[in-house]
């Protein structure tokens, strides 16, 4: 099954254990104007965790905006697509983050093991902030 046309708006989501939201893929998502705060228990406890499981789960039109991480003991914002291999469910991968931000808790934006040659894009625009935290963007174990 495939998640699609998926919407979180003005919500604010406190106490996730493991995160506060979890995609393992889909098509046409958008979370905005959410605060997710006080993610604690289970790693990875990031307020976003961007994580698909298997090289068939698409990332398409994948959008978060203005989406404040307060206090989470992970990440404010990470994704890790080693398992996408060189596409996403044969689609180019389309994530945006736009006015996001970090206050307090373990980091900031994490894109990990992202591959050479994955079609697409990830954004961070308009005015990513960061308070309490030592980064914006950090990018790790980039592979063949």
């Amino acid at each position: 099954m495939r998640s699609r046309d998926i919407t979180i708006a003005n919500c604010t989501l406190d106490r996730g254990w493991s995160q506060g939201v979890s995609i393992y893929g889909g098509t046409n998502i958008l979370i905005e104007d959410t605060v997710i705060s006080n993610c604690r228990g289970t790693d990875p406890a990031d307020a976003v965790d961007i994580e698909p499981g298997t090289g068939a789960q698409e990332l398409r039109n994948v959008s978060l905006r203005n989406v404040r991480s307060h206090n989470n003991s992970g990440w404010g914002f990470s994704m890790y697509l080693l398992e996408c291999g060189r596409a996403c469910g044969g689609q180019p991968v389309d994530v945006s983050f736009v006015n996001c931000s970090v206050f307090g808790g373990g980091g900031g934006f994490l894109f990990d093991a992202f591959r050479p040659g994955l079609p697409g894009a990830v954004s961070v625009s308009g005015n990513p902030h960061m308070i309490a935290g030592i980064w914006v963007a950090f990018f790790q174990e980039c592979q063949q």
